[in-house]
């Protein structure tokens, strides 16, 4: 008689299958990744990309904005020292026929004109100059002090430099006594007076900037009739 076969147990069949998959599913994650697992990664993989580049540029921009800033900084600067100058070293003087002993200096609360020496000026001797806001850029215009040239002349024979560009508006402000009987103070016109202002304030708005301040303490103050300071126009000068 042959040995008779063992009966599996209820339920050995079912558990092979199981395992039998399991084997296989584990054999196919193995293998590599799915479909959709790359698909994800892919697409985060972009999307990382994507805010790396735009932190990129911002960092960019921001780093040339704070460059243009500083520029813009150390351009204001150089001007407000170059002008502090000037108005530091502004000549007291009358017209060389008397003019009543006023002083060629013309302050009103938008606008400068005075008497000085520029370094930018061909020739050397002394200019007319005057400073103020023209379409939105801060603009200094001069021309030769020749002795027959009156100092109100109209708009002929000026050269201009631009000073700042971009300004809202230069409020100028004069402070001293405009005569032995009057008491000091900040006032926004100086003209026709004997002397000039002991001090001389500048505010220049640029909009959305700080506002930038200067304040000149002028050198000499009363005005004396000076003609040999004036050079001689040369022919055909206007």
């Amino acid at each position: 008689m042959g040995v008779p076969r063992s009966r599996a147990a209820p339920g050995s069949a079912d558990r092979q299958t199981v395992l039998r998959r399991e084997a296989m599913t584990n054999r196919r994650r193995n293998a590599g990744f799915t479909l959709i697992e790359v698909l994800i990664g892919a697409t985060l993989l972009a999307i990382l990309m994507t805010l790396l580049t735009n932190a990129l540029f911002t960092m960019t921009h921001t780093a040339r904005a704070g460059e243009a800033r500083l520029e813009d900084l150390d351009s204001s600067r150089l001007v407000l020292s170059f002008l502090r100058r000037q108005l530091q070293n502004a000549f007291p003087m009358t017209e060389r026929d008397g003019n009543d002993g006023r002083a060629l200096f013309e302050g009103r609360d938008d606008r400068l004109r005075f008497v000085g020496r520029l370094p930018i000026a061909e020739g050397g001797g002394l200019q007319f100059i005057e400073i103020a806001v023209v379409r939105g850029d801060l603009v200094m215009r001069y021309r030769d002090a020749w002795p027959d040239t009156p100092f109100a002349e109209p708009d002929s024979g000026w050269h201009g430099r631009l000073l700042l560009a971009g300004v809202r508006r230069a409020r100028w402000r004069y402070f001293g006594a405009r005569d032995e009987d009057s008491a000091a103070g900040w006032i926004d016109r100086w003209r026709g007076h004997d002397r000039l202002p002991a001090l001389i304030r500048l505010d220049i708005d640029r909009g959305d900037e700080e506002m930038s301040t200067l304040v000149a303490e002028v050198r000499v103050r009363t005005a004396v009739a000076q003609p040999a300071l004036f050079r001689e126009p040369p022919d055909g000068a206007p």
